[in-house]
């Protein structure tokens, strides 16, 4: 396979560090919703560039995926697809006039999604470090 698993690695890393740092920012109170907002908008980009590539690899891969990635790809009741479907609700739903008026609500969902989105994030790093072994694409050193 050609595929980048460090990227994906990456990006990983990348999106839970803003997952992870949201809710701290919303806690404080000195940030504005506008700040907010903005911090919200910055993951989402995160999070749609990196689907858009794992998307790309998982229509050309699909058949050759190794078995802990393809595994990961299964989706239950709270797989990928539902959460990609609750996320795109949670961005429709909080910009910053939602932010500003119901600040605590946006808190509460926040909490929630972002730890969903850090769960699903963690097993398919498990995921990619497995695979990439396996297909020889990484290496331990």
């Amino acid at each position: 396979m050609d595929i980048s698993y460090h990227r994906l690695i990456e990006d990983h890393e990348k999106i839970v560090d803003a997952a992870g740092h949201l809710p701290s920012c919303i806690a404080d109170k000195s940030y504005e919703a506008e700040e907010l907002a903005a911090k919200l908008d910055m993951l989402a980009g995160q999070v749609r560039d990196h689907l858009a590539v794992e998307d790309a690899i998982m229509v050309r891969d699909h058949g050759k995926m190794m078995r802990p990635w393809a595994e990961t790809c299964q989706d239950g009741p709270n797989g990928v697809a539902r959460l990609r479907k609750d996320w795109l609700a949670f961005l429709d739903a909080w910009n910053r006039r939602t932010i500003s008026e119901n600040r605590r609500g946006f808190a509460e969902a926040a909490d929630h999604l972002l730890g969903r989105l850090r769960e699903r994030i963690q097993t398919e790093t498990w995921a990619f470090y497995a695979t990439g072994l396996q297909s020889g694409a990484i290496s331990l050193r």
